[in-house]
């Protein structure tokens, strides 16, 4: 398991990944505090970060992967180095990206 940021910064995201027995998928939990909309303490658009980007430490530069919830082919070089844009798919501030390695 690999930590990126810390809950109390925005952009937080835990990164699980299954080893080469495991078929390597890699899991990303992201969480993002100040992507809250709703309520009183709602925050204003022009507050929130406009893109949550996160390399990934645990992807195999040599392999490729394919996001489960588009389809996406991303190497894993490119993961590593420029990472993945967090779509914030499931809430508004919280989202869950499952990488499968491509054979």
């Amino acid at each position: 398991m690999y930590r990126h940021s810390t809950p109390s910064l925005h952009g937080y995201a835990l990164e699980y990944a299954a080893g080469a027995e495991l078929d390597g998928r890699i899991v990303i939990l992201a969480y993002d505090s100040s992507r809250e909309r709703t309520g009183p303490d709602a925050i204003s658009e022009q507050s929130i970060p406009p893109v949550t980007r996160i390399r990934l430490a645990s992807a195999d530069p040599a392999r490729h992967y394919r996001l489960r919830s588009d389809g996406s082919l991303h190497s894993g070089a490119a993961l590593r180095s420029a990472g993945v844009i967090v779509p914030w798919a499931v809430a508004a501030d919280a989202d869950v990206l499952v990488f499968d390695r491509v054979e």
